[in-house]
């Protein structure tokens, strides 16, 4: 009787707890997986962001080189400017000499 007793309270314990445990069971593995939903979700969009952010950054470089080129070229032809205009000064120079001396030719005559 003893045993029989034990074997029911047992059981009963066991009813109780698969009552109770395993819907509680249940609901945290499905709250478990809606979070894990949650989070692969979250990591996608930072991904994207992340994805974005790098082809921003490859934009801003590419747009920062040909800056710099265009930067490039246009010290390029004004430092021909420069030198062009130095050698058309030096021979405007040259040409005052020349009136000068022309001049004080004259001038002695």
């Amino acid at each position: 009787m003893k045993r029989t007793l034990e074997a029911v309270a047992g059981s009963t314990a066991l009813a109780a707890l698969s009552r109770v445990g395993v819907p509680l069971l249940l609901a945290m593995v499905i709250w478990a997986g809606g979070a894990l939903i949650a989070l692969d979700r979250r990591a996608a969009v930072l991904e994207q962001g992340r994805e974005g952010a790098a082809a921003d950054v490859t934009r801003r470089l590419n747009a920062l080189e040909s800056a710099d080129q265009r930067d490039r070229e246009t010290m390029s032809q004004m430092r021909a400017d420069l030198a062009a205009l130095l050698a058309q000064q030096a021979a405007t120079l040259r040409a005052l000499d020349r009136v000068e001396r022309a001049l004080e030719r004259r001038e002695r005559l």
